[in-house]
């Protein structure tokens, strides 16, 4: 699963370049999730993927996945 931090971390970087607006709340976005803060990480990805942005769909789904691989770890699956 620690693939995709180094990939939502490029990601983030090359629409830097492309969307400067957006691409501070994205990188809000990254920096809350790889300090642990999940909360906040959703809210913008969600926000943001609201908006149709695509590199925003494709890390909270990796997020929710993470929390069903977690899940399903603790509950014995």
């Amino acid at each position: 699963m620690r693939f995709f931090r180094p990939a939502s971390a490029g990601v983030a970087l090359a629409l830097r370049i492309a969307a400067p607006v957006m691409a501070a709340s994205l990188e809000d976005a990254v920096a809350a999730y790889r300090r642990a803060d999940d909360v906040t990480a959703v809210q913008v990805y969600r926000s943001l993927a609201d908006q149709g942005l695509a590199v925003a769909q494709f890390n909270l789904g990796c997020i929710e996945r993470r929390d069903r691989s977690d899940e399903m770890v603790s509950s014995g699956r």
